[in-house]
């Protein structure tokens, strides 16, 4: 996502992938390194207040996010290392200020250990020295051991993440229902609730089935007025989650193949984008990349 402010966007090529930048200031080159599921966006304070400190501030996409490259592998610590190392040689430094936050923090500590003299000085925020997080999952399994694997297997599984944020079949948003607030998330998509969701997001990302509607047969139905309602408040619309196997397709862009073969999904695709989305979340970029492609070149 390519938000104007008062820095500049570029692609670099490093690693043997193109890597999406946002540069702000001039001066000693500092690496920000984002975490997990977020993208550049999470620095942008910091990329304003950095510049006027007087430094060159760099903020990255990592290899599957945002605008940068999305191969089908190369997200082990190694290789993401390796992207981070090679972006600094590509922005024309021998050595940054690197910092990291999350899964980020865990880059930047294993770039540091690997390529040392790329690393001008280290700044970890939310996340332990790899050794140390692999010490403490050994020794006490049932919390540190049990509360990394959870998090992280967790987000393995096909749609449970989508699935946890819903406490009940009407899809009641989890913090919503903790707060005893009743409202569901059909609640929050009137254009009443859209224009509140304005004062503190930017977009948001529906079930797409509430973007288009599903026929009781399974056939895509009619486009619902979501799209419009959310532009009308100055929301983005992003709706999840787009998968090309046959079991994740509506009926009629289905092969004739089995549930795990790939359908149609081009055609879901260029239906969506037709409302007027912003952008998808999928399971499948490269498809999405050259959906969003060919709809922006029709």
């Amino acid at each position: 996502m390519r938000v104007p402010g008062p820095w500049s966007h570029r692609e670099v090529s490093a690693n043997g992938i193109r890597q999406h930048v946002v540069e702000c200031g001039d001066g000693p080159l500092v690496v920000l390194l984002h975490g997990f599921p977020e993208f550049w966006w999470t620095w942008r304070h910091q990329l304003v207040a950095l510049a006027e400190g007087g430094f060159r501030a760099v903020a990255v996409d990592l290899r599957g996010y945002g605008d940068t490259d999305k191969p089908p592998r190369g997200y082990d610590l190694w290789t993401l290392a390796g992207d981070a190392a090679g972006l600094i040689g590509a922005l024309g430094d021998t050595r940054a200020h690197v910092v990291g936050h999350d899964w980020g923090g865990l880059i930047a500590w294993t770039m540091t250990a690997l390529q040392p003299r790329r690393v001008r000085s280290l700044t970890v925020l939310g996340a332990p020295h790899p050794l140390a997080v692999r010490s403490q999952f050994v020794r006490d399994l049932r919390g540190q051991g049990r509360a990394t694997a959870s998090y992280a297997l967790a987000f393995q599984v096909p749609r449970w993440p989508e699935r946890a944020l819903r406490v009940d079949d009407e899809g009641a948003p989890a913090d919503l229902a903790a707060a005893g607030d009743t409202r569901t998330y059909l609640d929050l998509l009137t254009p009443e609730a859209l224009a509140d969701i304005a004062t503190f997001a930017d977009g948001i990302g529906p079930y797409k089935d509430l973007v288009i509607a599903r026929n009781a047969d399974g056939t895509l139905g009619s486009t619902t007025s979501l799209v419009a309602d959310a532009h009308a408040a100055g929301l983005l619309v992003h709706p999840y989650t787009f998968r090309n196997e046959n079991q994740f397709l509506p009926v009629g862009l289905r092969t004739a193949g089995g549930p795990t073969d790939y359908g149609d999904a081009f055609a879901e695709y260029a239906a969506f984008y037709a409302t007027g989305i912003d952008g998808v979340f999928a399971d499948n970029p490269d498809t999405a990349v050259a959906a969003r492609a060919l709809h922006r070149a029709a």
